[in-house]
């Protein structure tokens, strides 16, 4: 099976670019749509993906071309990976597929993007748009649902394979400010446990995906069982350097790291960007706690809290930096956990 993206590439730089088939009538769109092969997901969905509607018979072939495209590279990932003789093949095909083949797509279609001046304005409804070239438009609504069906494609494999990433998860902010310089403004892309599944008046039973339905309540250190000491170690190192209160107790402190539910938080005393460098050490740099599944900074913020007992904003904690002060003494009360 190939493990490949040739011909989503080939909409933005082969054959397949919408602006050059300009002169083809709508008509032969339409029949060229039914010859386009349907594939089903084989797999466990994370996320949902909605969009603006294609209008044109042009907009309807390219949107289930991409849509035949994406279940495709998807189920050839998990094939791959469910095939794997071992971890470190199946670590590979992970590895190659986000962080070589769909970053790097991410970047050519990000310089096309900007080349070209598709602007998404174009096709909003709720905009004053005034635009009146429809090929234009046309192109447009192509080209930026193949960019959101990327972005689709990473958070998927991305959320399906947590043990086999060698980096910090990103979330769907983080791709669109990174890759594309821009936010995230119109939620295409939404994690499934915040679409609302059962309807009121026509109720249906929830899904068996217990991936989808797991949530996370406090740290889960992986060496609990066998080397709880440790926690005491780092608790002390904690407080010794003022980055926790002085008042925190070692018992309430390991449930903290004991992937249990927890009834209140650690004050944090020190400051935002050591709470972010601790994280990005116990977590990213060296595992020793186990993945979240995209729900790590939460769950962070959800243990520890501020000096006088308001919540840090998940959202901009992640974006700090290594603080230049304190990050070796942090550095040094990490290593109690290895």
């Amino acid at each position: 099976m190939n493990n490949d993206l040739t011909k989503l590439r080939s909409i933005l730089f082969g054959k397949l670019k919408p602006w050059g088939n300009r002169d083809i009538i709508q008509e032969k769109f339409k029949l060229e749509s039914k010859s386009v092969e349907t594939i089903d997901p084989q797999f466990d969905s994370f996320y949902t993906l909605t969009f603006f509607k294609a209008h044109t018979q042009k907009a309807k072939y390219y949107k289930k071309l991409i849509d035949t495209e994406r279940n495709r590279y998807i189920n050839t990932v998990h094939y791959l990976a469910d095939k794997a003789e071992d971890d470190d093949l199946k670590h590979y095909w992970i590895f190659t597929t986000l962080q070589k083949k769909l970053h790097q797509f991410f970047i050519d279609f990000a310089k096309e993007l900007e080349r070209r001046n598709y602007q998404i304005e174009y096709i909003d409804p709720d905009k004053d748009n005034k635009l009146k070239d429809a090929q234009i438009s046309e192109e447009t609504f192509i080209i930026h649902y193949l960019k959101t069906t990327l972005i689709y494609i990473y958070m998927e494999i991305q959320a399906a394979f947590p043990d086999d990433l060698e980096e910090e998860p990103l979330d769907i902010e983080d791709i669109y400010r990174n890759f594309f310089g821009e936010p995230d403004s119109y939620a295409f892309i939404k994690p499934l446990e915040q679409i609302e599944k059962v309807s009121k008046s026509n109720p249906k039973p929830k899904p068996k995906t217990a991936k989808q339905s797991t949530s996370f309540h406090s740290l889960s250190y992986i060496h609990f069982p066998t080397a709880p000491d440790n926690i005491t170690d780092l608790w002390d190192s904690l407080k010794k350097n003022n980055l926790i209160s002085q008042d925190t107790s070692i018992h309430f402190f390991k449930k903290v790291f004991s992937g249990k539910e927890i009834t209140e938080s650690v004050i944090w005393t020190g400051l935002d960007s050591d709470l972010y460098y601790f994280f990005y050490l116990i977590y990213t740099k060296h595992k020793l706690v186990s993945p979240m599944r995209q729900q790590q900074w939460k769950v962070l913020c959800k243990c520890f809290v501020q000096e006088d007992g308001t919540s840090f904003n998940p959202d901009s904690i992640r974006l700090l930096k290594r603080p230049k002060t304190t990050g070796e003494i942090i550095e040094a009360c990490v290593n109690h956990l290895k």
